[in-house]
């Protein structure tokens, strides 16, 4: 008979363990690749588990702007490319850009995000 810290809870804490161990270790190359003025390019590996697509979003996000990247944006998981611009931003911006997973209807809780300030636009006094 197993006591309450047996066999089994302890292989399964140890499962557990690594599992989040290696999930720490992909959540954490969400990145920004590169940015600019009016852009952020994000990029993430691929994530294991059982969903249909990543969502990216960012905020602030300004919905009437013109040419701007819609937020949240959702991409299918068997799309090799992992990456996506946000363009249309503000120069000198802070945005706060998050990372999810979809599974049908439901969206996971943020699993990663990043925070990144655009380039602010250089004035020239003549």
């Amino acid at each position: 008979m197993l006591t309450h810290f047996g066999l089994e809870e302890t292989i399964f804490s140890c499962i557990n363990y690594l599992l989040n161990l290696c999930f720490l270790d992909i959540v954490i190359r969400f990145a920004v690749k590169n940015f600019g003025h009016y852009a952020i390019e994000v990029t993430w590996p691929e994530i294991p588990g059982n969903f249909d697509s990543y969502v990216i979003s960012y905020e602030p996000y300004d919905e009437f702007k013109p040419n701007v990247r819609p937020s949240p944006v959702e991409i299918g998981r068997e799309f090799e490319v992992r990456s996506l611009d946000l363009y249309g931003l503000v120069a000198g911006q802070e945005y706060t850009i998050y990372l999810q997973t979809k599974t049908g209807r439901d969206v996971s809780q943020v699993i990663q995000r990043v925070t990144q300030t655009t380039c602010k636009q250089l004035s020239i006094n003549t």
